[in-house]
């Protein structure tokens, strides 16, 4: 593809020296008619290496940009643990996490953590392209408020890795059904009194579901 592209654009220059060389005869002298020459010749060859430079460019980001399902990948699953763990605002601190936290196959996660001074204030984070985000104030109604230590659970409580072994129990039993959906999206959440659940908490066909037995590692 990039010789092809350099290849088009040495004809299309050739055929504008062509354009213009008649053009050219009538006003230059021999002499200056070879040095014209040359110094196009010379730009052909440096705007082609130009384009191969920036087509090959182009593919090494749109490779960079392909990887696998980043549920499935556990290096990168825990990656994103130990590198929320390492915040520098939780330093010497227990993270704790409120109600719950979400997994995207793009390499998203969406969770909620007790703000690491006041204790009554939740903040968001944002985990995505290998970063964590800065915190943004999260709105808590007196509802949420009167039930938020039944919501709070520590970070060390669970791995970001049981993502994975989630997935292959969802892939497995989605073999069995017609017209499964990939999974692209798992979660946990807290279900009353500080009590863990997994979500998919099983597998939906067209014609029948199963269940997910899953617990934490």
């Amino acid at each position: 593809m990039k010789k092809l592209i350099a290849f088009l654009f040495v004809i299309s220059l050739i055929i504008f020296w062509n354009s213009i060389s008649k053009s050219i005869k009538e006003t230059l002298a021999p002499t200056e008619i070879n040095t014209v020459k040359k110094k196009l010749v010379h730009q052909i060859k440096n705007t082609s290496n130009e384009d191969l430079d920036i087509e090959e460019t182009k593919n090494q980001k749109d490779s960079e940009n392909v990887s696998v399902n980043f549920l499935k990948d556990i290096k990168k699953l825990d990656k994103a643990q130990q590198s929320l763990q390492k915040l520098p605002q939780y330093a010497g601190k227990k993270i704790m996490v409120y109600s719950k936290i979400h997994f995207y196959s793009n390499g998203r996660i969406i969770l909620m953590l007790q703000h690491p001074i006041n204790s009554k204030n939740v903040d968001e984070y944002e985990y995505r392209n290998g970063v964590w985000s800065s915190p943004h104030p999260v709105f808590l109604s007196d509802y949420y408020k009167t039930y938020y230590n039944d919501n709070i659970f520590l970070l060390d409580e669970i791995k970001f890795t049981d993502v994975a072994k989630l997935v292959a129990a969802y892939e497995k039993k989605a073999k069995e059904i017609e017209s499964a959906e990939p999974l692209t999206h798992v979660y946990i959440l807290t279900w009353g009194n500080n009590k863990l659940r997994w979500y998919p908490t099983g597998v939906m066909g067209t014609r029948e579901s199963l269940p997910i037995h899953f617990k934490n590692s």
